[in-house]
């Protein structure tokens, strides 16, 4: 890449355990030809990690480059990112009367929080469930056996992933199937078959296994994840998606008001815009929230079975605390993600799928 050639700066920091040191990783995005490339350029190593020094840091390890042409900030959301990308913003205007595009933080990282709140919103504290799966069983011999030799089964949960919470879909997905295999080896442990475990990791395992409504918790959060993995899947490519981005986002915004809001008042958000300004939580608007096929299913297997081990209230609750789960996730996607930005809607303008269909709205976007 050359000085004179414009690009995308890409910066990362995190905290290097083996150095003890926070590290800022650079990249660049730029045109090679009719492609687009993304290139690994440096990465600096400090102590404090302010606004101002990460600024100087960068500063210094492009010094080789031309500052005046970057185009955008790739980053995802910390205050001190978004204080480096304003500031950066301050010395592009100030030496060239020129603007970075602003169309937020990485979309991808707000997707994975947003459901990250959605879920958490629940007060169901799956998470705590999920993770106490895996660690009742890590490096532990003895009740690995255990386990094996009283459920049959030699099939163990999966780590739980903190941070990039769509990625937890196979995690769900293997609890869900040893759920039955976790229930039986509590029993043994109730009745005195095996050691009694005094872990916070069996407490927790043993307390959500209580729960009735448990599988169905877990086939709901299965199925938003699903709706939503396809969306990071395709966006996560060098290709320039920016164009796509923005149209993507609320068609999976609309995909999931379609699980609580009635129909009618969806055909009234015309625009994004529109979108992003809908009132969310306005009870007039609601239907009963759809739980997904799995979900409901089993909802209606259990309802038939005479032992039927909930009541209607607790169905009634798990239904509100999955409309509030769906309220949390929309929220945060329509209020952090790009499709907030007026940059990244112009930018939709340029999706080939809208100009053929809407060929007068984008032109005139696109002249703003």
């Amino acid at each position: 890449m050359s000085r004179d050639e414009d690009y995308v700066l890409l910066i990362d920091e995190a905290l290097n355990k083996k150095a003890q040191q926070k590290q800022l990783d650079i990249h660049m995005r730029y045109w090679q030809g009719t492609k687009v490339a993304t290139r690994y350029y440096t990465s600096v190593f400090m102590g404090h990690a302010s606004a101002a020094d990460l600024v100087e840091h960068i500063d210094t390890a492009i010094v080789e480059l031309s500052k005046n042409r970057i185009v955008q900030l790739g980053m995802d959301g910390p205050n001190v990112n978004w204080k480096v990308f304003e500031d950066l913003q301050k010395h592009l205007q100030d030496d060239t009367g020129k603007q970075m595009l602003s169309v937020g933080s990485c979309g991808l990282h707000t997707i994975h929080g947003a459901y990250r709140d959605g879920i958490k919103a629940s007060k169901w504290d799956t998470e705590c469930f999920l993770g106490s799966c895996f660690y009742l069983f890590k490096d532990t011999p003895a009740r690995r056996e255990d386990f094996t030799r009283l459920t049959s089964s030699s099939t163990f949960p999966l780590k739980f992933v903190p941070h990039r919470w769509i990625e937890n879909v196979p995690v769900i997905e293997r609890v869900l199937e040893v759920l039955p295999a976790l229930r039986q080896y509590k029993k043994a442990v109730d009745e005195k078959k095996v050691k009694n475990l005094d872990t916070k990791s069996y407490k927790n395992v043993a307390d959500a296994c209580a729960d009735p409504v448990l599988e169905v918790k877990l086939h709901f959060m299965l199925s938003v994840a699903k709706i939503i993995q396809p969306f990071l899947l395709r966006l996560q490519t060098d290709k320039p998606m920016l164009p796509f981005l923005v149209s993507d986002e609320v068609n999976l915004v609309q995909d999931l008001l379609a699980r609580f809001v009635k129909r009618k008042t969806l055909d009234t958000l015309k625009t994004t815009a529109d979108l992003c300004k809908f009132n969310l939580e306005k009870s007039e608007d609601h239907i009963q929230v759809d739980l997904g096929f799995s979900a409901e299913k089993l909802l209606r297997k259990q309802a038939s079975v005479k032992t039927i081990k909930y009541s209607e209230k607790d169905v009634f609750v798990l239904r509100q605390d999955a409309k509030s789960v769906l309220i949390a996730l929309c929220k945060k996607m329509m209020t952090k993600t790009p499709m907030t930005y007026v940059t990244a809607r112009n930018m939709m303008c340029l999706d080939p799928r809208l100009m053929a269909s809407e060929p007068d709205i984008c032109q005139t976007m696109l002249r703003r």
